[in-house]
C-alpha cells in the first residue's frame, strides 16, 4: 500500500515536468516563427532594395 502514492507522486511530477517542457516547447515555436517571418520580410525587403539599387 506504500508504494501506491509513490508512484502517483511520481507521475504527477513526469506530467507536471512534460506540460512544462510543452510549454517551453511551444513559446520556442512561436519565438521561431516570429524569426522566420522578421527574416523572410528582411530578405524580400533587401532584394526589393538591391532591385531599386540596380
Amino acid at each position: 500500500m506504500l508504494k501506491l502514492p509513490e508512484t502517483k507522486i511520481i507521475r504527477d511530477m513526469e506530467t507536471a515536468i512534460s506540460s512544462l517542457l510543452g510549454v517551453q516547447a511551444e513559446i520556442a515555436v512561436r519565438t521561431l516563427r516570429k524569426e522566420i517571418g522578421i527574416t523572410k520580410v528582411l530578405k524580400s525587403r533587401m532584394f526589393a532594395w538591391q532591385e531599386i539599387k540596380i
